[in-house]
């Protein structure tokens, strides 16, 4: 799987596409349910490029159809604010569902981004007690005892939204790239 040829974005509008369905009725009851599915999704704009490279980027993106598949890497969120103290890995196995995970070598804090070996969804730190922390969305994919974790540089895999990518150039020769990708496992 191939990653977008660039890491210096102007702008990452982070959404949380998570669906819920939710029914109000004339006498006011409110019936509501959860899919139980999430997705993180983006809004990206490059920074100005020399017009060459923006041109690169905006093809490398034309290039791809909505079904297909490519790691991005976003700055902003590739660094956890919480404290890491060696490689870090899980301290015990987890079902799919789960949402505490306690972790070895790294106090998490809340608002970080993890990623278990061999899932290929990013999840969210939504809340830590000392070493573990409580993930969003739940885990959809079960880990092992001591299964690896990656907090630092994460890449995110991605599909395009929608059919527009768009390249806006200046007099100057410059351009930057504006798209919306979201998760796709």
């Amino acid at each position: 799987m191939k990653l977008f040829p660039s890491q210096d974005f102007a702008e990452i509008l982070p959404s949380n596409n998570a669906k819920d369905y939710v029914s109000e009725s004339h006498s006011l009851s409110t019936i509501a349910s959860s899919a139980g599915a999430q997705r993180f999704e983006f809004a990206l704009t490059t920074a100005w490029e020399r017009l060459p490279l923006a041109r690169a980027l905006w093809m490398f993106l034309n290039a791809r159809s909505q079904s297909e598949k490519f790691l991005i890497q976003l700055p902003v969120y590739d660094t956890p604010n919480g404290v890491v103290g060696g490689a870090v890995s899980t301290m015990a196995a987890y079902a799919v569902g789960t949402s505490d995970i306690l972790l070895s070598n790294y106090t998490a804090a809340i608002g970080d981004f993890i990623q278990f070996a061999g899932h290929s969804k990013v999840y969210g730190v939504e809340d830590v007690n000392g070493a573990l922390a409580t993930i969003y969305p739940p885990l959809l994919k079960s880990i092992a005892n001591n299964e690896s974790v990656n907090v630092n540089n994460l890449q995110f895999t991605v599909r395009r939204v929608g059919d527009i990518s768009k390249l806006e150039s200046n007099k100057k020769s410059s351009g930057k790239v504006k798209f919306k990708v979201i998760e796709a496992f």
